[in-house]
């Protein structure tokens, strides 16, 4: 499947989490990215019958890019950094949803011919 490029913001620390990761050097493999559902409904990634969110776990972080499209960060893969968790944070004064959490964090890699 083709990368999809939405909208977003990163947490505070985590863009220093990825530069680390990248260069290989990973102690904290977290990041946790922002989206606002009008983005996720404009961009066609929240169903319109049920309003699932379209974003799942285990879906691949693969790159931080601006809002220019200019990569700022790749994530290396292997480990890659995949959403382990994918939920609503926050709930606006209509008492829709304005925010979505989404937590990536570094795969462990298997162990290949144990007998």
């Amino acid at each position: 499947m083709p990368a999809i490029l939405l909208p977003c913001q990163v947490e505070v620390g985590a863009f220093e989490t990825l530069r680390q990761f990248a260069s290989g050097n990973s102690p904290d493999s977290r990041v946790t990215l922002v989206f606002h559902f009008r983005d996720l409904e404009r961009m066609g990634f929240v169903d319109p019958g049920t309003g699932d969110v379209l974003l799942r776990v285990n879906d691949r972080l693969v790159a931080i890019r601006d809002l220019a499209g200019a990569l700022v960060q790749a994530v290396r893969t292997p480990p890659g950094l995949y959403a382990t968790e994918v939920q609503p944070a926050s709930f606006g004064l209509g008492l829709s949803r304005n925010l979505l959490l989404v937590t990536f964090e570094e795969r462990e890699l298997g162990v290949r011919g144990a007998a």
